[in-house]
C-alpha cells in the first residue's frame, strides 16, 4: 500500500506537502465529528481477552500538525512522500457485513435493512491501487510508473 502510494503520487505529481496537509485536514475533521458525536454508534465495542474493552478508534491523532508531519521520515522509499503520519493507519477499511436472504432474515426476526440489487468487481494495477475505484476507459488512460 505505502508504495502503490508513492506511485500514484508520482503518477499525479502529488507532493509532500499536499500529502501532509491533507492528514492534517482528516485528522482534525475527524476530530470535530468525534466530539460532535457524529460517529457515535458505528463503533462496535470490542472485548479483550485480558478484559479490556476497546470502544473508540486508535485513529486519528491529537495534536497533529503539518510541523509534526514535515519532521517524519519517509517510510517506503529514501526519496518517498508517504510517511507514519500521512499514510492510512493500520485500521483502515475495517467493517463487518452480515448478508442473509429475505426469508432468512425474516424467518428469524430479522428486519432487513437493505437491498443488493446489483455488484460488480473492478480493479487497477496493484502499483497503483489508489485511484482505480472503476474501470479505465481505454489504452489511452494513464498507466503507473
Amino acid at each position: 500500500m505505502g508504495l502503490a502510494a508513492e506511485n500514484t503520487a508520482d503518477l499525479y505529481g502529488i507532493t509532500r506537502t499536499d500529502m501532509d496537509a491533507n492528514a492534517v485536514r482528516s485528522h482534525h475533521l475527524t476530530q470535530q465529528a468525534l466530539t460532535e458525536g457524529f460517529h457515535f454508534g458505528d463503533i462496535m465495542p470490542v472485548k479483550l481477552p485480558d478484559g479490556t474493552t476497546i470502544t473508540a478508534d486508535d485513529c486519528p491523532r491529537t495534536g497533529v500538525s503539518e510541523q509534526t508531519l514535515a519532521a517524519l521520515p519517509p517510510r517506503f522509499r529514501p526519496d518517498g512522500r508517504v510517511t507514519a503520519g500521512n499514510s492510512a493507519p493500520l485500521s483502515d477499511g475495517a467493517a463487518a457485513v452480515v448478508v442473509m436472504s429475505e426469508n432468512y432474515a425474516r424467518a428469524h426476526g430479522h428486519i432487513p435493512l437493505a437491498r443488493i440489487a446489483a455488484t460488480a468487481a473492478s480493479a487497477g494495477t496493484p502499483e497503483t491501487e489508489g485511484p482505480d475505484p472503476s474501470p479505465r476507459p481505454g489504452p489511452s488512460s494513464p498507466r503507473p510508473v
